[in-house]
């Protein structure tokens, strides 16, 4: 039992990276909820709309994050050996693969937004709603599009400060968009001083308001104070990454990125395959994940400090500390999510109220859902910080077998199958498919205990950690 219990100034090093992102994290989601309750008091059809739209850029925002990942794997490792060239040019990589990305998802978007959006409306009440459902989702999707650049900048300079330990300033540039968002949300969506009432247009637009205002604050401050944050010191004097370090950054980030875009594909897809029982299924899960994604952050930041904390000590060369981090930081994240799972369980019957134009239909099966997700906090929580300590240590097929191939062979044949063929209730089926998360449980515990993660990646072949060029 000691060996799962750090010292007092191991758990502040943690909180004092987690919270911040916790903070962050949340304040976003809560805005979404907000924004969610917003649009769903002013048309349901408008809530489903944007939900479908949302959905599809989960997969985007997954695939950015997970594709950017792999480069901060290294930045972080580098950071740990204070290698500042090394921190330069992973950071560097990171912004020209993000900006990549940008223009591959706005042609994507552009150019099959619309189709993807009809993909998710296959059984809809009326042929009404369906077709107010899709004007309502087109109408945010063409103007939620321009927010993508910002969003993947954020991300770069984000992550790059988290991972050099600076998670303070991602913040406090999150607040400051979360405000912009809340306020611009609440005067375009109704309307008022002259703006007349926008509704999912107006919720479009406040977001491109707010991803704009926290770029610039953090383009801003990070180069201002570039004799702190080194990584981005002469960054953009070239485009020059050593050949030794792109290779390295692809063969080990390729596996990561597919995973990344088939994992959110797949959760997405998942989404789909229960939106078939119904678009009052489809009301009721925009309702529980917005609430669910609240609690989600807790693990979400405690498994970004892990993989931190854990690559700071691998890159270092401390392996037996990374371990021992490793083991104490799992266990703090399920023991806090056990916490987290009871909250939710309290509050789920509760919540769905707070939508006035939803049915007790809807509110019923949004409760059931999110006390589905309560009973998993902890299975998830060690998922996720299983999922994370792999990726710290680079081995990123083992992520892709443990992440993607589990939800492809397993939990979405076994959903297909029994939404298709069987009568069960849309609560069972999910109750089943996230009960599936324990095999996950299994494996995770295996790899863990294997040791393959423990590897030192900020080290080239001859031992030192100095970049080839």
């Amino acid at each position: 039992m000691k060996k799962l219990i750090g010292t007092k100034d191991f758990y502040k090093r943690v909180i004092a990276i987690a919270i911040p992102i916790m903070l962050h994290q949340g304040i976003t989601s809560f805005v979404n909820l907000l924004d969610n309750i917003m649009i769903g008091n002013y048309s349901n059809q408008a809530m489903a709309g944007v939900s479908v739209t949302n959905q599809i850029f989960f997969v985007i925002e997954i695939v950015t994050i997970g594709s950017l990942a792999m480069a901060g794997v290294y930045l972080s490792q580098y950071f740990g050996a204070k290698n500042q060239d090394g921190m330069r040019y992973s950071f560097r990589f990171k912004f020209w693969l993000g900006l990549g990305i940008s223009i591959i998802t706005l042609l994507v978007l552009g150019l099959f937004g619309n189709n993807l959006v009809n993909s998710f409306l296959t059984n809809p009440t009326t042929p009404e709603e369906k077709i107010a459902i899709e004007n309502y989702a087109s109408d945010y999707l063409k103007i939620i599009l321009l927010t993508i650049i910002p969003f993947v900048i954020v991300q770069i300079y984000s992550s790059s400060l988290r991972e050099v330990g600076e998670t303070i300033i991602p913040m406090i540039a999150g607040g400051i968009a979360v405000g912009v968002n809340a306020v611009f949300n609440l005067w375009f969506i109704f309307g008022g001083l002259g703006i007349p009432a926008l509704g999912v247009k107006g919720a479009a637009i406040a977001t491109l308001l707010a991803r704009i205002t926290e770029m610039t604050f953090l383009i801003i401050f990070t180069h201002k104070h570039k004799s702190k944050f080194t990584f981005v010191d002469d960054a953009f004097k070239s485009c020059y990454v050593p050949k030794y370090l792109v290779k390295n950054i692809l063969v080990k980030g390729a596996p990561l990125i597919l995973n990344e875009f088939l994992w959110s594909f797949g959760t997405t897809f998942l989404l789909n395959v229960y939106s078939r029982r119904g678009t009052e299924v489809l009301k009721a899960f925009s309702i529980s994940n917005t609430t669910t994604n609240l609690f989600y952050i807790v693990f979400g930041a405690l498994a970004t400090a892990i993989s931190i904390l854990v690559g700071q000590s691998l890159g270092a060369g401390k392996l037996e500390e990374a371990v021992d981090n490793d083991r104490k930081l799992i266990a703090f994240t399920v023991f806090v999510c056990l916490i987290f799972g009871i909250i939710l369980a309290i509050i789920a019957p509760f919540v769905p109220y707070i939508y006035h134009d939803s049915s007790e239909e809807v509110r019923h099966m949004a409760t059931c859902f999110m006390w589905v997700v309560a009973g998993g906090m902890t299975i998830f929580s060690f998922n996720s910080a299983c999922f994370y300590t792999l990726r710290a240590g680079g081995v990123t097929i083992v992520t892709f077998l443990f992440d993607c191939l589990f939800i492809w062979s397993i939990s979405i044949p076994t959903a297909v199958l029994l939404v298709k063929y069987t009568e069960l209730n849309i609560i069972n089926i999910y109750l089943i498919i996230q009960s599936t998360e324990i095999i996950k449980s299994i494996i995770g515990f295996f790899l863990i205990k294997s040791k393959v993660w423990v590897k030192n990646l900020a080290a080239t072949d001859d031992g030192s950690t100095k970049i080839k060029i």
